[in-house]
């Protein structure tokens, strides 16, 4: 099907032109944070309407709009030869030194990153969608199964094993979800908590499935949250550090990124729920130790955090608030302070009733 689409919208389109005697262009929406734009009724970011042009006949926009058409060959032949390859490899295939000339087709991978994702945003494509992967990093581990296809053949994955989880498959978007037997799904920030919260099998405990992207999520982190939220109706808990770049990473999950607004209707999670660590937690808990002073960066954040609207309800004012006023914040593993089967057993057990 992504085939189909990529041939539709960008071969067959600048031919449909050519043979209308028009000179041929794309439009596409403009990815900027000027045109992410909170949608109130379905809570997530999405891309305005503002829109731009890349046309042949402009000598200011030949060079994006011929490499559009150079990348979009290149994934298409990739995903028609082997299915699935990476971003470098794309960059490598449609690079070269235009005959005659000194001029390369593309000035390196950044260049080549852009324009695959300008393909996403004007053929309403995931990069995963058209066989563009990046390389697997967050994990998960539960009662559930995946299934799908990986060298030819079938194969299927239990979350169940594996000494530190499974890794989630960068293409979770076409792999079918199996034996799923869970009553929520518990997010956390980092590897290690991820680790420890494992061997503790608080999975098994609260029934959940346990999921990291190790720190600011990947995509595949994000779709399969997302998945198992839409299609399952598991309700999704998150736990963070406690500070700016925490609250950030619940943002992400929950309501999407504004460099990927284009795609949050696929990755966001708008019912997800924070359960800490909150700033409130470091006077409540009585820390004597770990307490980290905030930066005037992270202040600063924080004050930009108040101001978006999906940080807007009470708890998180005050919470925000509090972080400001008292320039402190603390790291996960802070809570081992109260015993190293805390967090487990009593923290994210409590936090998640409160929500029930």
């Amino acid at each position: 099907m992504s085939l189909e689409i990529l041939k539709e919208k960008v071969g067959y389109h600048v031919i449909k032109q050519l043979l209308e005697g028009k000179p041929p262009e794309f439009e596409l929406k403009v990815r900027s944070a000027k045109n992410a734009i909170y949608d109130e009724q379905q809570r997530i970011l999405l891309l305005g309407d503002m829109t731009q042009k890349r046309r042949f006949n402009n000598l200011g926009e030949l060079r994006a709009f011929s490499q559009m058409i150079l990348i979009a060959r290149a994934i298409y032949e990739a995903k028609k030869e082997i299915g699935y390859t990476t971003q470098r490899d794309i960059y490598y295939n449609a690079l070269e030194t235009i005959k005659g000339t000194n001029i390369d087709t593309l000035k390196d991978q950044k260049e080549s990153n852009a324009i695959i994702t300008d393909l996403e945003v004007y053929t309403g494509l995931l990069r995963e969608e058209m066989g563009v992967v990046a390389e697997e990093r967050g994990v998960v581990a539960g009662k559930l199964k995946l299934k799908g296809y990986s060298r030819g053949e079938l194969q299927i994955v239990d979350c169940e094993k594996g000494l530190t989880g499974q890794l989630i498959p960068t293409n979770i978007h076409e792999v079918e979800i199996i034996d799923l037997d869970a009553e929520l799904v518990l997010v956390v920030e980092k590897g290690g908590i991820f680790k420890s919260l494992r061997e503790l099998m608080i999975d098994r405990k609260l029934n959940c499935i346990l999921v990291s992207g190790h720190g600011q999520p990947d995509r595949a982190s994000r779709r399969l949250v997302h998945r198992l939220n839409k299609e399952f109706g598991l309700p999704v808990y998150i736990l963070t550090d406690c500070d700016p770049w925490g609250f950030r990473i619940f943002s992400v999950y929950k309501i999407g990124s504004r460099n990927l607004a284009f795609e949050s209707i696929k990755l966001a999670t708008p019912d997800a729920k924070f359960i800490g660590v909150y700033p409130s937690d470091i006077e409540k808990l009585k820390f004597d130790r770990g307490i980290i002073q905030a930066t005037p960066r992270d202040i600063r954040t924080a004050q930009m955090l108040m101001k978006l609207p999906w940080f807007s309800d009470k708890r998180w004012q005050e919470e925000l608030s509090l972080f400001i006023r008292e320039k402190k914040k603390v790291e996960i593993n802070i809570l081992s302070q109260k015993g190293f089967r805390y967090l487990a057993d009593e923290y994210i057990p409590n936090r998640i009733k409160e929500f029930q």
